[in-house]
């Protein structure tokens, strides 16, 4: 890239609670973990000028800061009965965060953000790059009111696409859709050695993540340590998984937003880190598991294979009593158990480490301003 500086706007409201300053606000997703580190990371380069942008009403960004990114918000407010991101484009034009002297990108995540992310970028003068999250984004993008086909229309229109997986990069290049396939990133870190005596789970109350399944898989191994996280998401569903945990003496359920450090200390005490999700794109747990040694076992999430590529794994494919095979053996060979820990460690170390992620990221940002 050349010595110009460019202007990076990150557009997600759920980052909030990563700033500093922000910790007790919304629950924050996978995917606003990960566009919060992609940014943190690039922040670092003097050719990048990052900026977050925040569109919700209910955000204080005064209350928030970064020491490497510039926060900005709209601060209009909506009219009852007009669609919200529409309303705050059309009132805050004059008085847009975009402004720069240099050259802009616009970024965002989800498919179903298309339509929006093209506006914003309308109205910057910007260029666009869409990260897609889920692998429905490649598939039948969901959340929106738009038919698929409307929504994969406007993928072409987008400066740049970046995609978690090989899966996802196929399944846009089957619809004429080029992408970037760029790995989630994950800090650099030195962790502690610790004594690895639970299984774990951790994702959010929604249906899809299927956090019931993780219960019966306690029940069925009442002499080992079961630990959930699980932050509110879904009302119903965290109700529900609520009142089914407290029957079940040897499992603990953390039930609220839980600080990223709080959460990888628990993955450093995991032996093995169970996941139970029906859709996913490329789980951070992962990655959260990885960089503490620690095995995968999953239902079936196995993004491109990486649970047996690079032998840090197995997935049960969506048979629950393979799941339960799977984890007996993983609990009684602590030699393979031990390998496939360090195998997680090399490969997230390998693979999805800040400077070689940030490079790819780069070569995006580059692609899309050359549009």
């Amino acid at each position: 890239m050349n010595t110009d500086i460019v202007s990076l706007f990150f557009i997600m409201d759920e980052s909030y609670s990563l700033f500093h300053g922000g910790q007790g606000g919304r629950r924050y997703g996978g995917a606003g973990l990960q566009m919060y580190l992609i940014a943190d990371e690039l922040s670092k380069n003097k050719n990048f000028d990052v900026n977050w942008v925040f569109l919700g009403s209910g955000i204080d960004v005064d209350m928030i800061s970064h020491p490497r990114i510039t926060i900005h918000k709209y601060r209009s407010l909506i009219n009852k009965g007009i669609p919200y991101v529409s309303r705050l484009i059309n009132q805050a034009r004059k008085k847009t965060p975009f402004k720069s002297p240099h050259p802009r990108v616009v970024i965002s995540c989800f498919g179903a953000f298309a339509p929006h992310l093209l506006d914003y970028a309308q109205d910057a003068n910007a260029k666009s790059i869409l990260r897609l999250s889920a692998d429905s984004d490649t598939t039948e993008p969901r959340w929106t009111k738009l038919d698929a086909q409307d929504i994969f229309s406007m993928y072409q229109s987008i400066d740049g696409i970046v995609v978690q997986s090989e899966y996802q990069q196929q399944q846009l290049e089957s619809r004429d859709i080029q992408s970037f396939c760029i790995p989630n990133i994950w800090p650099d870190e030195d962790r502690s050695v610790s004594e690895k005596d639970i299984i774990l789970w951790v994702a959010s109350s929604q249906p899809l993540k299927q956090p019931w399944i993780f219960i019966e898989l306690a029940k069925r191994f009442p002499e080992e340590k079961f630990v959930m996280v699980m932050p509110m998401n879904e009302e119903r569903m965290h109700a529900y998984i609520m009142r089914q945990a407290q029957y079940v003496s040897n499992l603990q359920l953390i039930n609220e937003q839980t600080p990223l450090e709080k959460v990888n200390m628990l993955f450093d005490k995991a032996k093995v880190f169970i996941n139970t999700s029906e859709s996913e794109g490329f789980p951070n747990t992962f990655l959260q598991s990885g960089a503490s040694s620690t095995p995968i076992l999953s239902l079936g999430i196995n993004p491109d294979n990486i649970l047996e590529r690079h032998e840090i794994g197995d997935s049960a494919q969506w048979d629950f009593d393979t799941l339960c095979r799977l984890l007996k053996h993983t609990l009684n060979d602590n030699d393979q158990r031990n390998a496939r820990g360090i195998n997680a460690k090399k490969y997230v170390d390998a693979i999805h480490n800040p400077k070689a992620v940030a490079e790819k990221w780069k070569h995006a940002i580059e692609h899309a301003l050359q549009s």
